[in-house]
């Protein structure tokens, strides 16, 4: 959250770091496998989250994200966790990709 209200203050002062989009989401991660079959366990990590996405040259963008995981904390032993991820609630994300677009024909 500290990046995003740092991103968020320089783009009050028209700072070029201004994402083009910031985007509330709720966001969950797990395996397919924990979903289905025999080994179901619906075990994963449900986050809610603030992303950043900054579009750059020749269709690559950026993605930030700083969320709070809103599973249930676990101890077992010395190891501590929310949902399937260990470590404290705070959750980090960061990408980088590429936009393919779609061929429109008329």
């Amino acid at each position: 959250m500290k990046f995003l209200a740092f991103a968020f203050a320089l783009a009050l002062t028209g700072c070029a770091v201004m994402p083009n989009d910031i985007s509330p989401e709720i966001a969950h991660m797990s395996h397919a496998a924990q979903h289905f079959g025999a080994t179901a366990t619906n075990f994963g990590v449900n986050i809610a989250q603030l992303t950043a996405r900054w579009n750059l040259p020749h269709n690559f963008h950026v993605e930030v994200s700083e969320g709070i995981a809103l599973d249930r904390h676990y101890s077992y032993g010395d190891m501590q966790g929310c949902g399937e991820l260990q470590g404290p609630r705070e959750e980090f994300t960061a990408k980088i990709g590429y936009t393919f677009h779609a061929i429109r024909r008329i």
